[in-house]
């Protein structure tokens, strides 16, 4: 039976986390709606080694209030891999996204789709182009190369010492059809860019040392290639200046000094790009993830693109101008293995927030969801409706047990005379879940059971509540409790 634990994490860094733990390597993860209810769910990739009764993903349904029910999904095979940030795609235009992944028997490398029926994931396909193993998980990406409108496929692989890349065409009912071409002497890592916005994505080929893209063939040319060397770098790609064209960010990280850089080179258009001077030092690191040394996104909401590692942001000024490092008020566990990161809005609030994955050395699997406030600060409490202007804490603690609680717990609280008590159970969003008391108690101890679930007798998902008691139109006290299924 697999054991998942989520625990809540409140840190010295005046933070609000939620936290949650796996078995095995949790590596990766992408945020979409799955099921189409407004809401971003996640889905986990993980590494499986040496046992098929580890699961290659886990989904987590977002309730619309952070709480998440968790699902699995099981490869027959020894391990999944996973694109970072970019395996959930909707590959036969039905509006809901599948899961996309690499699995692998030995060497043979299978192409997966999780076909989602309306968030459902009931069957899968398979794609066995040939006995030759993939390296790594940023080595396939997805894009629309030719503009037929249909997601494609992208890898990078190995053949006799020599790196190519090859891509799988969709056929427009989600179905891959294995390597049209391989274009060889190729660099490790692939993406896919629009760069001259002609509706025909361009396959981004890329190593530490250079740099090239591919056109898509028309009827009388072949594939365009565009060579561009350089020493050291990661990319991200980005339209940093609004002006309708996506940009590159270079990134390279100095091993000797622990310092990571940054650079940005503007799109001039026909495919021409200049580097701007201003160079960002990203300064002493106390944790390096491998495979996203850099995140371009507007963390702030201020419709410019910000520059954001596991540790900080540099928020943007336009003009190609970043403020200096803003350290991210993260205390996560000790990350010795695999990681990534990424911002997204996971409670709904239109704000952006901070979520990790990582494995450590004990082959422990975590994933942290960090909430931020309206004003882009990360919040010792979840940012809910309900205020404690009136707040007034006696001798007598208001507490539950046990907590967390899987079923019921007991919530203990006494008043020093008789008075109207008010007990409700609210969401981390402010939202009323359920009322326990509503009438006059006389003074003394009292104990009142909450049974998990919502005023319609719904069980309520799993995740943070807070309980609320009033007595006599004052706040006495809140707390926080932890429902676990």
């Amino acid at each position: 039976m697999k054991t998942i634990i989520l625990i809540m994490l409140i840190s010295t860094t005046s933070c609000f986390s939620l936290q949650f733990e796996f078995e095995g390597w949790t590596t990766v993860f992408d945020c979409k709606d799955i099921d189409n209810d407004n809401d971003m769910d996640i889905v986990i990739g993980s590494h499986v080694l040496g046992s098929a009764t580890y699961p290659a993903a886990t989904i987590m349904r977002n309730d619309g209030d952070c709480g998440f029910s968790l699902e699995y999904i099981y490869h027959p095979c020894g391990f999944g891999r996973y694109n970072n940030r970019n395996f959930l795609q909707d590959v036969n235009n039905n509006n809901f996204v599948d899961i996309v992944s690499i699995s692998a028997i030995d060497v043979e490398l299978v192409l997966r789709v999780d076909n989602n029926d309306s968030g459902v994931f009931n069957n899968f396909t398979e794609v066995i182009p040939d006995s030759i193993f993939m390296p790594s998980s940023h080595a396939f990406s997805f894009g629309d190369w030719d503009g037929d409108g249909y997601v494609e496929a992208f890898f990078v692989n190995y053949a006799t010492d020599t790196l190519f890349w090859s891509y799988f065409p969709n056929d427009g009912n989600g179905n891959f059809i294995p390597f049209e071409e391989n274009h060889y002497n190729c660099y490790a890592r692939i993406e896919s860019v629009d760069f001259d916005n002609d509706g025909f994505d361009e396959i981004i080929n890329y190593g530490y040392y250079g740099f090239k893209i591919f056109s898509y063939p028309d009827a009388t040319n072949p594939v365009t290639e565009i060579n561009w060397e350089f020493i050291n770098g990661i990319l991200n790609f980005a339209d940093f200046d609004n002006d309708g064209d996506i940009d590159i960010c270079r990134s390279f990280f100095d091993d000797d000094a622990d310092i990571l850089y940054f650079s940005i080179f503007e799109n001039l258009g026909n495919f021409t790009f200049i580097e701007h001077e201003s160079t960002l030092e990203g300064g002493n690191l106390i944790y390096m993830l491998d495979w996203d040394r850099i995140l371009a996104k507007d963390i702030n909401g201020d419709d410019l693109v910000d520059l954001a590692y596991f540790q900080g942001v540099f928020y943007n000024n336009g003009d190609y101008e970043f403020q200096e490092l803003e350290l991210l008020p993260i205390n996560c566990g000790p990350i010795d293995l695999w990681g990534c990161f990424d911002f997204v809005d996971i409670n709904g609030d239109t704000t952006l927030d901070f979520l990790t994955s990582y494995t450590n050395n004990a082959m422990e699997g975590f994933l942290e969801i960090w909430f931020q406030d309206s004003n882009g600060n990360f919040l010792e409490e979840p940012p809910v409706g309900i205020t404690n202007d009136e707040l007034i804490i006696t001798s007598d603690e208001l507490n539950n047990y046990p907590n967390p609680f899987n079923i019921s717990t007991t919530i203990h609280f006494s008043i020093e005379e008789s008075g109207f008590v008010e007990l409700n159970i609210y969401n981390i969003k402010g939202r009323l879940v359920k009322q326990l008391a509503n009438k006059t108690m006389e003074g003394g101890v009292h104990d009142v059971i909450w049974d998990g679930k919502d005023s319609s007798g719904n069980s309520a998902s799993s995740g943070l509540y807070l309980y609320k008691m009033v007595v006599d139109n004052r706040v006495i006290d809140m707390k926080k409790c932890l429902l676990l299924k």
